[in-house]
């Protein structure tokens, strides 16, 4: 019943934060961008973010961490954020993706240590190139 109602493909994984790396990548990413589990390392991420949508979404993850640094230990769990970008997949196409991300630990004073983290491919949702950033309330 799930995929009946997802919008787009999807894959998943988890983000070790202190490491900045890819610690699981689900075997959809292969349908969803073309590259496999272990070409999907953090480096080539940022290397297929679309030129034009790189700058905010740094900027955007920026505010995502000040914004978890400064909430108080129990509330990290609370929170999810969410935002679009464009990236280039393996055949060179591009695709518009939404990411989620939850964090699925931390250590005792807060500090995001994964990450749980979904990109929905909403390519023929949005045709707009403006980027949104959402921090929501679990």
């Amino acid at each position: 019943m799930l995929n009946l109602f997802q919008v787009g493909d999807y894959s998943y994984f988890i983000f070790n934060s202190p490491e900045l790396r890819m610690e699981y990548t689900n075997d959809s990413i292969t349908k969803l961008l073309g590259y496999t589990p272990e070409e999907f390392v953090f480096e080539k991420f940022l290397a297929i973010i679309h030129p034009d949508d790189l700058q905010n979404y740094l900027n955007f993850e920026a505010t995502i961490t000040q914004f978890w640094t400064d909430l108080a230990p129990e509330k990290v769990f609370k929170y999810k954020t969410r935002y679009d970008f464009r990236i280039i997949c393996k055949d060179g196409s591009t695709k518009r993706l939404l990411q989620q991300v939850a964090v699925i630990q931390s250590d005792d004073d807060g500090a995001v240590l994964r990450t749980f983290v979904i990109f929905t491919d909403i390519t023929d949702l949005k045709q707009s190139n403006k980027m949104i950033l959402s921090i929501m309330g679990l």
